[in-house]
């Protein structure tokens, strides 16, 4: 959950040039850790980011409603800011899908002229387990093969199976999620 603004933060309270990233602060309510991301943007943007890690199950399946309620009541908290001199641009909020991955070809991404990158592969990453950190490290490499994959029409689930950011050297990361 997130927004992502166009100033209004006190210039005190926050330097344009950092960011935080897996900040958390308060106490395990309703049986999570919140934590914040902040990422700086061009002039006064600013993108904040409030999450969680939550297994779904039918008692407890996850509310964005909820996310989003407390964005907005601990932001002011988390960022000693006034939420009406903030001038919003626009809102984030989604869900991130996680997967606990034992080898680079357990997590089936691709269908017929199909595929998924990034966090909606699910695939790994070091700082969100997920997968943006290694579709960032494997960019070049990824769009090279896109690139082959669409000149040659290379584009049945096989094919496509195969262009992935999975990387065996941080699939260590797991563990921690996972304990």
């Amino acid at each position: 959950m997130g927004a992502v603004i166009d100033g209004g933060m006190e210039p005190a309270v926050w330097d344009a040039r950092f960011g935080d990233v897996l900040n958390t602060h308060g106490d395990i309510s309703r049986g999570r850790q919140l934590i914040w991301e902040l990422f700086p943007g061009a002039g006064q943007e600013l993108t904040i980011y409030l999450f969680h890690y939550h297994q779904v199950h039918p008692d407890n399946p996850g509310s964005l409603l909820e996310m989003y309620e407390d964005f907005f009541r601990i932001l002011p908290e988390y960022r000693r800011c006034n939420l009406e001199q903030l001038l919003w641009k626009k809102p984030t909020f989604g869900y991130i899908p996680g997967h606990f991955t034992v080898g680079s070809r357990d997590r089936t991404i691709a269908f017929d002229r199909l595929l998924s990158i990034g966090d909606a592969a699910s695939l790994q990453s070091p700082l969100v387990f997920t997968g943006f950190g290694s579709f960032v490290r494997n960019l070049k490499r990824l769009t090279e093969l896109l690139d082959t994959a669409l000149q040659h029409d290379l584009l049945a689930a096989a094919d496509l199976q195969q262009i992935r950011a999975y990387q065996s050297n941080v699939s260590i990361t797991w563990l921690f999620p996972r304990a």
